[in-house]
């Protein structure tokens, strides 16, 4: 298994996120369904992190390796201390799936009688704009007649 995928996981679930969506998302991104999967059932089933399970007979690799990342994909952090990461349970991890309710757009497909209004009247006040510069003499003869 593997330990980016395995925190990409846990991470996601961290943030609230579902983890069905969450392993949609790692497999639309290019990561082997198998491997997707199999981290995600060690992340319910409560096993520890994959770098926990080594064999007492490998050393530990002291330099950070940067993971291969794939078009449209951010990096994972280097490793951090492994001593301290709880293991989730599957108790755990249903509380921590929160359901988010899509994002609706306020925006709706139809007319926008507001903007239509607005730019209406925006026109009517241009075109009295330049009715007014060119028209000025017979406005200013309007005036002195009514007034004068």
């Amino acid at each position: 298994m593997r330990e980016d995928i395995f925190g990409g996981l846990k991470n996601a679930l961290d943030k609230g996120y579902d983890l069905e969506t969450a392993v949609r998302s790692f497999i639309s991104s290019g990561y082997p369904e198998a491997e997707v999967r199999q981290a995600a059932q060690a992340l319910t089933s409560g096993l520890p992190p994959p770098d926990q399970v080594q064999n007492p007979q490998q050393p530990k690799q002291t330099q950070q390796q940067m993971p291969v990342t794939q078009k449209n994909q951010w990096p994972v952090a280097g490793r951090q201390s492994t001593l301290n990461k709880p293991s989730y349970s599957s108790k755990q991890v249903q509380a921590n799936q929160q359901v988010r309710p899509p994002i609706e757009s306020k925006h709706s497909r139809g007319v926008d009688w507001k903007l239509i209004t607005l730019l209406s009247v925006l026109i009517i006040l241009i075109v009295a704009l330049g009715a007014s510069f060119f028209l000025r003499d017979s406005i200013t003869e309007f005036f002195a007649i009514l007034f004068g």
